[in-house]
Parts: structure tokens; sequence; C-alpha cells
């Protein structure tokens, strides 16, 4: 228990709040039922990622998200743009 406390602790949390709110929102868009909201809410927490990754000097968190907002980029696009429609309430 003590391990734990102390690393509670130690925790840099002016930087893993970031961390934590991209994990929030990233678990909150997996919990919505339509593909438009999802892909919506997953592309604010990959930005957000994003963010942490730089915050981190993380090559392959700001690789993977970006990849990912592409890709969320790419359908939102081709669904206001009528082409294909999301799954939306």
């Amino acid at each position: 228990m003590d391990e734990l406390v102390n690393f509670i602790i130690s925790v840099e949390w002016q930087k893993e709040w970031l961390g934590l709110a991209a994990t929030t929102i990233t678990l909150y868009s997996f919990s919505l039922r339509h593909a438009l909201q999802f892909r919506q809410v997953n592309f604010v927490a990959a930005v957000t990622w994003i963010s942490y990754g730089i915050q981190l000097g993380s090559l392959a968190m700001l690789i993977t998200n970006a990849v990912i907002v592409a890709m969320h980029i790419w359908h939102l696009a081709k669904h206001y743009k009528g082409i294909t429609l999301l799954d939306s309430k």
C-alpha cells in the first residue's frame, strides 16, 4: 500500500492531467451508440492524445493519433458531403 501511495505522490500531475483527460474522452467515445457521435468525440480524444504525446515527446503516440485524426476527418468529410452517411440519432 505504501508503494502505491508513494507512486501517486511522485506523479507529475501537471503533465498527467492531459493524459487523464484524453483517457476519459476516449473511454466516453466508446460508450456512444452511433458512429457519427463516436467519430466526433473520438476525434477530440485523438487531438488530446496528440497534445499529450507532444508534451511527453512520444513520437509513437503522435503518429498513432495523427493517423486516427486523419481517418476521422476522412469519414466525417464523406458524411458531411453526403457521400457516405454515418449512423446517427
